[in-house]
């Protein structure tokens, strides 16, 4: 299930079954939630056209925790399935990938699941 999808230069054209859960991070962020002035459009377009991906790569550390370096990047990417958790294990700033998974496999998480019969 997908809980927030958007495009970082159409920020304000959100999906998913909780379209407002990141809406206080992206306004911290600088990405418009909802649609402005065509003048207010051009303005946020030249900078987000410019910026969008490095914006969405420090929301994504400051959701995870993981800074993302140029060696991480280079490299093989992990992908997979992230699991809610209660909110008294969310994760910290600062944890290591490892140290997350850890933590959601303890919450029952998807990696929790493999090796089941």
């Amino acid at each position: 299930m997908v809980l927030t999808a958007f495009d970082p230069t159409f920020s304000e054209r959100r999906s998913g079954a909780d379209t407002d859960r990141l809406a206080g991070l992206m306004s911290e962020f600088g990405l418009p939630l909802e649609e402005g002035s065509d003048e207010d459009w051009d303005q946020r377009y030249d900078d987000l056209s410019r910026h969008a991906l490095a914006r969405m790569f420090a929301m994504a550390a400051r959701l995870t925790g993981v800074t993302f370096t140029a060696d991480l990047l280079d490299g093989p990417l992990l992908v997979g399935a992230i699991a809610d958790l209660p909110p008294s294990q969310e994760p910290q700033p600062g944890k290591s990938l490892g140290a997350l998974l850890e933590q959601l496999k303890a919450a029952g998480g998807p990696e929790s699941d493999h090796g089941a019969a």
